[in-house]
């Protein structure tokens, strides 16, 4: 293994933490509806399914949010409480349930979206001008490279 590469993978464990602590740590948001953040992936994953017309499963989803099947099953128990989703058993399996997003799924999602947005906005206000561009362009950078990597 290279050091560049050590290195690189060194940095992005620093990173993260560093991220989740400064600009996404858990919010009045999830305090005041009780879901948090993976329940928020959960309902985007089955929205970007839905605009692709794809069916997920509670396995599929567990795949795709790289997270244990039991896992996903306690976050949607709690996701079909509150009515942001619909489960129906799939015809061609019967140990299979498919899981769709529904109206009100839909809007809990974009008003946690728009929240977010806006609490990004004010914690990345407090940088100047010329570390706002370093930062932009340092995450399409990344995002760019990470788009690359094969799952």
């Amino acid at each position: 293994m290279s050091d560049n590469l050590k290195n690189t993978s060194m940095e992005l464990q620093k990173v993260f933490p560093l991220f989740f602590k400064h600009l996404i740590r858990a919010d009045q948001k999830q305090i005041e509806t009780g879901l948090n953040r993976v329940h928020y992936e959960i309902l985007e994953a089955l929205e970007i399914a839905g605009t692709d017309n794809e069916t997920l499963t509670l396995s599929v989803l567990a795949r795709r949010l790289l997270i244990s099947k039991a896992y996903v099953t306690a976050l949607t128990d709690k996701l079909y409480r509150e009515k942001f989703i619909k489960r129906v058993n799939d015809r061609n399996d019967r140990r299979n349930t498919n899981v769709f997003l529904t109206d009100s799924g839909r809007k809990a999602l974009s008003d946690y979206q728009n929240y977010s947005l806006e609490i990004f906005i004010t914690r990345l206000s407090e940088l100047c001008e010329d570390d706002l561009n370093r930062l932009h362009a340092s995450i399409k950078t990344i995002r760019e490279i990470i788009v690359t990597i094969k799952i």
